[in-house]
């Protein structure tokens, strides 16, 4: 008893010892997918495009009704539609008619009366780096209203790398609008969006004054100071966003970290989009802006939209305009809408677990096609975990490298398991194949339930083909016996293997005849069985005339060989006794085949088909009618068929036939006239069978038959036994 449970536990290790090489590797490939391939852009866009799917599908958020943006758009920088009188009555829109950019004087009016339109905040996303006219028009509204204005600047000749943003320098607002002392957050903030591989949109709401910033150091805002300090105390500048939102008491700190944005709602339909030009035109103003009621309490965002100005940022819906981009991040901050991403060890550690995981979930499995159902049930599980910390807990795990890992892993199991029984179904097979068709032993192990089943009997359309070699009885007399056997395997084994070629049954050998069938154990329906027959029979004259080349026998020793087919119902099951059985193919059809291949002698032709074979495979195979004859034991008499073969045994389509056809169907007829001529002008065709027609043509004509005797190349012949 202790034998086949030491060989189990034998077999379980050196299927775990497989199992573990083949899971190590998996993880090492998949690791360096995760840490090596993010520095190949091209390679790591499967896993940003993953991200980019989550992102865009799951929990959006809202953008914020507390916004209003004003445009630099095309109709402001163009004047639009605003007519000439009311350009004379405005001086803001005789500046604006003057070449861009305008008098800082037009600036100054926006915010007066924005501001005094009641919005609570006023941002400009517009660089005032160089002195200009109107300088003190504006900056004398600045100082007016030091906590309903925010400007902008911006951080020049920036790099990001590994996580730092590397700058040149700050193009800050000019002197003449704020000085020095007074240029700090709130009242200013950086507009830049830096680039990054991750999907959706990312931004930094605080950036040390050095330039220099680590994703990795984290440090709060801290509105007593004004402006935060970092550990060597640098100054810390906030993003416009962020001073944007800490002018209108919105939020309160910030940090230096990266924030990566959920996605949102439609945003240029959700925040209202008015053309600057429109304010200073007192007929919108009053119609369409309500005289200036829908800024009131309002955060309103100022900044460029033309299509002149080429400012686009790429959110996870597509690309908008900078200035909204700044709306966008706000409303973020707002609804608290961030999500934060994994890191490395955090994502090496889901590797190896699902590495392991898909190893112990397959190690007891000994079907290897349930695989790939496990492997989909964990990549979904997988999936809904990632979706689930998304949306509950604003955590973004990898999705693509821990599947890859469970793919690889599983794919490498399912490869191992594929091998371990394609081995042993090769070594059974080749037992089997000693002793049964290569189809046989295929369905027997591919379909093992199903071929058992089938053996108790059942009923099938199959083609069945008999062959026969003419007059072997009398060439094995004269024989030496071990030449006889050496030649009569060496045609038996030409003749299976183009059966098996043809995908056709090997049912038995009944001496020198060949008996294969078409359906039985695995059908490709009518038409395909019925054609694989046909050819294995023509391919069966071609390989004979090979062998008797290679025998170099006497011309009168020749083998030629009969096949008749049929096709038809049959009985298809394991037949015979307890101690000897075959697994056959029983029926009228199987009988009529043979008696199909037993007529070739008589009409002297190598093949003969039985008329439900010729229907179906007429349209594929050219064939010509060669006599209807009377079977013992039926009522109805049977048509027969031949393909058309040249000399080479290759099918061809003769100008004669035609005209052979016609002829026998005047002869079936009895028009036996009209029969001669046809076949007459097949007379160039050297064929024994219209020779044939032609000669019984003639006798008729001379001798007509009764009206009662079979109008056939038999008429002078007993029926087909």
């Amino acid at each position: 008893m202790a034998a086949p449970k030491n060989k189990k536990t034998a077999q379980f290790r050196i299927r775990a010892r497989a199992y573990a090489l083949i899971v190590l590797a998996s993880v090492l490939v998949v690791l360096g997918y995760q840490f090596a391939i993010p520095y190949i852009p091209i390679l790591n866009r499967p896993e940003l495009s993953a991200r980019t799917w989550i992102i865009t599908y799951v929990h959006r958020f809202a953008i914020s009704g507390d916004f209003v943006f004003v445009a630099l758009d095309d109709a402001t920088l163009q004047l639009d539609g605003v007519e000439p009188e009311e350009i004379a009555a405005s001086p803001e829109l005789q500046l604006m008619q003057a070449e861009f950019p305008w008098s800082r004087k037009v600036y100054a009016s926006l915010i007066e009366r924005l501001v005094q339109a009641g919005a609570r905040v006023v941002a400009i996303d517009v660089l005032f780096t160089t002195p200009r006219i109107g300088d003190e028009d504006l900056r004398a509204v600045i100082e007016r209203y030091p906590d309903r204005v925010v400007l902008a600047f911006n951080y020049k000749n920036t790099t990001v790398h590994q996580g730092d943003i590397m700058s040149m320098g700050r193009d800050m607002p000019t002197q003449g609008l704020l000085p020095d002392d007074k240029a700090k957050p709130p009242r200013l903030g950086f507009v830049n969006f830096w680039p990054d591989e991750t999907p959706g949109r990312s931004d930094r709401l605080a950036v040390s004054d050095s330039g220099v910033i680590s994703t990795f150091h984290y440090k709060i805002y801290d509105s007593s100071l004004g402006f935060a300090k970092s550990r060597n105390e640098q100054a810390y500048y906030l993003s416009f966003a962020a001073s944007v939102l800490k002018m209108a008491g919105l939020a309160d700190h910030f940090s230096d970290k990266e924030y990566w944005f959920r996605d949102a709602y439609n945003l240029q339909s959700a925040v209202p989009i008015i053309s600057l030009s429109d304010i200073f035109v007192p007929a919108l103003w009053k119609a369409n802006l309500k005289d200036g009621k829908i800024f009131k309490n309002k955060i309103v965002v100022i900044g460029p939209l033309g299509d002149r100005f080429h400012d686009r940022h790429f959110i996870p819906r597509g690309a908008i305009p900078g200035p909204l981009l700044h709306v966008y991040a706000m409303s973020a901050m707002l609804e608290n809408a961030f999500y934060n991403i994994s890191e490395d060890r955090a994502n090496f550690l889901i590797i190896c677990g699902i590495g392991l995981l898909i190893y112990f979930a397959a190690l007891p499995i000994r079907r290897f096609w349930l695989l790939p159902l496990l492997m989909a049930f964990l990549l979904l599980i997988y999936l809904g975990a990632v979706l689930l910390l998304f949306e509950k807990f604003s955590l973004l795990l990898p999705l693509v490298s821990p599947s890859a890992a469970l793919v690889v892993s599983g794919v490498s199991l399912f490869a191992y398991q594929y091998a371990r029984d394609l081995v042993e179904k090769s070594r059974t097979r080749r037992t089997l194949e000693r002793y049964v068709s290569r189809n046989l032993v295929q369905e027997i192990l591919d379909d093992q339930g199903d071929f058992a089943a089938s053996l108790a009997g059942t009923r099938k359309n199959v083609a069945v083909l008999f062959s026969d070699i003419r007059g072997f009885t009398r060439y094995s007399e004269n024989r030496d016996p071990h030449e006889v056997v050496k030649h009569l395997n060496e045609y038996l084994t030409a003749m299976v293997d183009v059966v098996f070629k043809h995908t056709g049954t090997l049912d038995k050998f009944v001496g020198d005849a060949v008996m294969a069938v078409w359906g039985n154990v695995h059908s490709e329906g009518a038409e395909k069985d019925t054609v694989y027959a046909v050819e294995a029979a023509i391919e069966m004259l071609s390989e004979l005339q090979c062998l008797n080349e290679k025998w170099k026998l006497g011309s009168g020793e020749k083998f030629s060989i009969g096949i008749g087919i049929n096709y038809g119902s049959v009985v298809f099951g394991n037949i015979g006794s307890e101690q000897k059985s075959d697994l056959t193919v029983i029926g009228d059809t199987v009988n009529l085949a043979s008696r199909i291949e037993s007529s070739t002698k008589f009409y002297r032709v190598p093949i003969l088909l039985g008329e439900a074979l010729a229907e179906v495979v007429k349209h594929r195979i050219p064939l010509r009618f060669v006599a209807r004859v009377a079977v013992k034991g039926r009522l109805k008499e049977l048509d027969l068929f031949t393909p058309v073969l040249n000399a080479e045994h290759a099918l061809y389509t003769p100008p004669w036939l035609e005209a052979y056809e016609q002829g026998t169907k005047y002869f079936r007829d009895r028009e036996f006239l009209k029969a001669k001529r046809e076949f007459e002008k097949c007379s160039n065709a050297d064929d024994e069978l219209t020779r044939r027609y032609l000669a019984a043509c003639e006798k008729c004509l001379v001798e007509p038959p009764s009206q009662t005797a079979s109008i056939n190349l038999h008429m002078f012949e007993d029926a087909v036994e």
